[in-house]
């Protein structure tokens, strides 16, 4: 019984292992959209969330602007500034990002759309 358990645990950890090390070749990024009516039809407010890491391919290029906009800032001083989701996630995915995961969300009582990117990093 003690041996069937000791391999029920190798088992376990082992595969805990191949999970940290497939996650830790990856950055994330987690897009959120609120949506919200306006008389001139729905529009959406963005924030983008990349974490603490200092080595993060996105490090100091994304502010954010007025209105619920985000600035991406672009190698020669080039600002693009974006108010939709459609036009933010196909840079993210010209930058190797790819969707994992969407979900709606509530946060301090808003309605979000999350979008959960990542892309492999090279070492």
């Amino acid at each position: 019984m003690k041996k069937r358990i000791f391999i029920f645990f190798i088992f376990i950890f082992s595969a805990f292992v191949i999970n940290a090390q497939s996650s830790a070749n990856k950055e994330f990024v987690i897009l959120r959209v609120n949506y919200f009516s306006k008389q001139t039809g729905l529009e959406a407010r963005l924030s983008i969330d990349i974490g603490t890491s200092q080595t993060h391919s996105l490090k100091g290029k994304f502010e954010e602007g007025k209105n619920g906009t985000l600035r991406y800032n672009e190698p020669g001083d080039k600002i693009i500034v974006f108010n939709n989701e459609i036009d933010i996630l196909e840079l993210l995915y010209k930058q190797g990002f790819e969707i994992i995961y969407c979900y709606d969300g509530v946060i301090t009582g808003k309605n979000y759309m999350h979008y959960l990117l990542s892309k492999p990093v090279k070492e």
